[in-house]
């Protein structure tokens, strides 16, 4: 049997997913940072010092080789893998030493790659996605541009501190020795493909339109952005590619060490949030929906014009369309606030009290934020309204339950229907913890008036980078012939027609206040 692996490269953890040709999975194994790899001190993956957020790469590095290792115990075929590809937390980057890639090039197979790469980098330290130090890069590279807008006109996105661009901005400007000492820098995704290629990888057009570099339009790197952020960035950043790209072949340190075959293809690997589409958004019929920490919305589009709230990237599936992203801050952080206020301490029980009020909650509505939400300019807090719209200061326990569940539901139908794409949508595909809530999962079919599926593992960035591999190797492949998505709900008409109402009063109530605003 062939078969086709996927990485993800996460926050808290280092994630391998095996499926056959079909998509059906076959193991799936987890490296968790915190619990396996103690030594390098990290919580949640990561190291926190005000606004500045890093994670060691050769934390990274040691879990790649704990996880093959564990994959080889498990008895793993490495010889049946025909290609593999992989993904990784958005935004981040890593910075090789001059005479790093030669490194990589002359690997010895009887060692570890943590032994080997200890002295490649220019820093240990590397940025992520949570970091959020550098409002006055991203200042500086938006008034360079005309505005924020402009910039988000180029690259997809107004200045973000979490973005590559200025990540490596403020490494020219206040760590000039880390950026004078790198020979290369890649995205946490390219690292992770340059690993198994044995050599540099190329960033992927996905991941690159997360850098506020990469110019959306003409899918090359920017000239007027790079040349902001750092002298040479250029000759630093190597080439983009489409995401559909082979790379090449998996290099001889894994094939001596781990008994891959010489044949297996290395799909370019891009971001989680790219890689991530490849199953939950196959086209622009679906729309993908992630239920975590943070929830978020993936949807195809068919130009890059700018979202006010949310981020335009080039399509991993397909070089000629774009992706939409809109993410809410409060997802499973406030509906488990919400849980442990209306006096629960399960989900089962949770679902039990919504159950109890019907939709559309008797006229009741609910706005929830517990900070200060992507999509709307609205002061945290919780808000509760009755029929009449008038504020109450408590809702009893039933109406909570189903109110936030319900105001998170419309606010993100509010959001997408600001895009104007919900006409075009067919079906909707969840995935992330939340995905296992009943109540919520039915809440969003008859909010949408969609049928909803549920991917079968948590993992959809690692087994995306598998559906990915399995696309380069076979043209035809049908999504739907695998049978990593069950159908969880479907839209009830009576429920359908009262949130159409309800939607207008929802979005009315929204209007009402903003920060400058509050109620």
């Amino acid at each position: 049997m062939e078969t086709f692996l996927g990485i993800d490269l996460g926050t808290q953890q280092l994630k391998a997913v095996l499926t056959d040709e079909n998509l059906n999975i076959v193991c799936i194994e987890v490296i968790n940072y915190d619990n396996e790899l103690p030594e390098f001190k990290t919580v949640g993956g990561v190291h926190r010092a005000g606004e500045t957020v890093t994670a060691p790469v050769l934390m990274w590095i040691k879990a790649l080789d704990n996880l093959l290792h564990r994959l080889k115990l498990n008895g793993i075929e490495f010889s049946s893998i025909k290609a593999i590809s992989g993904a990784a937390q958005q935004h981040g980057s890593v910075f090789w030493k001059h005479g790093a890639e030669q490194i990589l090039k002359t690997l010895n197979f009887r060692e570890t790659l943590f032994n080997q790469l200890q002295n490649s980098f220019a820093t240990n330290d590397c940025p992520i996605w949570m970091d959020a130090s550098t409002t006055s890069e991203c200042k500086i590279l938006e008034d360079s541009c005309g505005g924020p807008m402009e910039l988000a006109m180029r690259t997809g996105s107004v200045g973000c501190e979490r973005f590559t661009g200025p990540q490596i901005f403020k490494k020219y400007r206040k760590e000039r020795h880390i950026y004078d000492s790198t020979e290369h820098i890649s995205l946490i995704s390219s690292f992770l493909c340059s690993v198994f290629c044995g050599c540099y990888a190329s960033v992927d057009f996905g991941d690159a339109s997360g850098t506020n570099l990469f110019n959306i339009a003409t899918f090359k790197w920017d000239d007027h952005c790079v040349n902001v952020c750092g002298k040479d960035l250029r000759s630093k950043l190597g080439d983009c590619v489409p995401s559909t790209t082979s790379i090449g072949f998996i290099a001889d340190y894994f094939v001596k060490r781990y008994g891959f075959s010489p044949a297996c293809s290395v799909i370019v690997f891009t971001g989680d949030n790219h890689s991530s589409l490849a199953v939950l958004c196959q086209n622009s019929d679906c729309l993908g929906i992630s239920l975590g920490t943070s929830d978020t919305l993936f949807f195809w589009l068919h130009e890059p014009v700018p979202i006010p709230s949310g981020h335009v990237f080039c399509n991993p599936l397909q070089q000629d369309a774009y992706m939409g992203l809109i993410c809410f801050r409060n997802g499973d952080g406030t509906r488990t606030n919400i849980r442990t206020l209306c006096g629960c301490k399960t989900w089962y029980e949770f679902e039990l009290l919504v159950a109890e009020t019907p939709p559309g909650n008797n006229g009741f509505i609910g706005i929830y934020f517990d900070e200060l939400e992507t999509s709307c300019s609205i002061k945290p807090g919780y808000y509760r309204f009755n029929v009449d719209g008038k504020l109450l200061q408590s809702f009893a326990s039933n109406v909570e339950a189903r109110a936030i569940l319900e105001h998170q539901c419309l606010s993100k139908r509010m959001s997408l229907e600001n895009v104007c794409l919900t006409d075009e949508m067919k079906h909707i595909q969840v995935t992330g913890g939340a995905s296992e809530n009943s109540a919520l999962v039915q809440i969003l079919s008859d909010v949408f008036n969609l049928p909803v599926y549920k991917i079968k593992t948590a993992h959809s960035a690692a087994l995306g980078g598998c559906a990915r591999a399995i696309m380069f190797e076979s043209k035809n492949f049908n999504f739907h012939s695998g049978n990593y998505a069950e159908l969880v709900a479907l839209p009830r008409a009576f429920a359908v027609e009262i949130y159409n109402t309800m939607i207008c009063r929802y979005k009315e109530l929204i209007k009402l206040f903003n920060v400058d605003q509050p109620l």
